[in-house]
């Protein structure tokens, strides 16, 4: 943690495993008391299908995701869910300014401030990138995972609880798992034996490989897309997202369409999108499907 965060995270949290940030965040907002609100910022389906009517949300254009002004929402909330580096839907990442300015809101309104950060470290550079706790670490919750960043074949996240603040729920450690090697122990054991930065740094290559490839293609066919901070997929923007992503599925590629990060009854962008995932393809397959890809995306309306 002192190497992702800073010593000073040790001083001012809590940390315990976790089986994923997921449980986590729906333990939090369903926990929220009755007549109070929660607010996901950004919206998407592993969140934001899940939850009650009392939950609020705040969308950004995809277009304009790392170029957004931070607006409050306009009702309070007693927690604020932010994924904020290489954020889902889109891969893109929030400015500094805005995270500063969520920091700032959630100080204001003492509103609980939750930072689900899973991809930090998906790319050399996320060491210089701020995280919220940096900015309010007395009442911001921290979750991370090592599952995006080393492909760790457990889903296993970490949390960290803010130690001056009085909770009114906190989520429950996982087990210790021993003699699994899948479990925390194993991934301990990685962890210090410092193997884990190899690893970091293959998927890194793979991923910029990858992504450096997609997006030649994307603009050699004159396609719009929202380019990605670091994270495994891109979001190709197209007026026919539900045929552009029929054609994807006729072909093998797997393809997610914006309703699937923003459920109906969530406002959702303005702009539709697709979105490319690019991370769990074998090398073998991988030119044949770039190869696929060039023929259902050369009939797109662009």
């Amino acid at each position: 943690m002192a190497r992702q965060l800073g010593p000073e995270a040790l001083e001012t949290h809590d940390w315990f495993y976790t089986a994923g940030s997921g449980a986590v965040i729906d333990r939090l907002l369903t926990e929220v008391p009755t007549g109070e609100r929660g607010t996901v910022l950004p919206a998407y389906q592993r969140v934001a299908a899940a939850l009650a009517d009392t939950t609020t949300s705040i969308t950004i254009e995809p277009s304009n995701w790392s170029n957004a002004t931070f607006e409050a929402p306009r009702l309070n909330a007693r927690v604020f869910v932010v994924n904020p580096l290489h954020a889902n839907p889109l891969a893109a990442t929030l400015s500094t300014a805005y995270m500063a300015a969520i920091a700032g809101y959630a100080a204001d309104t003492r509103t609980l401030l939750v930072e689900d950060d899973p991809f930090r470290g998906l790319d050399a550079t996320d060491g210089l990138r701020p995280s919220l706790l940096s900015f309010y670490p007395e009442g911001t919750v921290y979750l991370g995972s090592w599952t995006k960043v080393l492909g760790w074949p457990a889903k296993l996240g970490f949390a960290g609880w803010p130690r001056t603040l009085r909770p009114f729920t906190r989520p429950w450690p996982v087990p210790a798992g021993r003699g699994r090697p899948h479990g925390p122990v194993g991934l301990a054991s990685l962890l210090r034996s410092g193997h884990d930065g190899n690893i970091r740094a293959r998927r890194h290559a793979l991923l910029t490989r990858r992504r450096a490839e997609l997006i030649a293609l994307l603009r050699e066919l004159g396609l719009s897309f929202v380019p990605p901070t670091g994270g495994a997929h891109l979001a190709v923007l197209s007026s026919d997202t539900e045929g552009l992503r029929r054609r994807l599925v006729h072909a093998g590629i797997g393809g997610l369409a914006a309703d699937d990060f923003y459920p109906r009854r969530v406002l959702g962008p303005v702009q539709p999108f697709v979105r490319l995932a690019f991370s769990d393809v074998l090398a073998s397959e991988w030119p044949g499907l770039l190869a696929q890809l060039r023929n259902v995306l050369s009939v797109v309306d662009r």
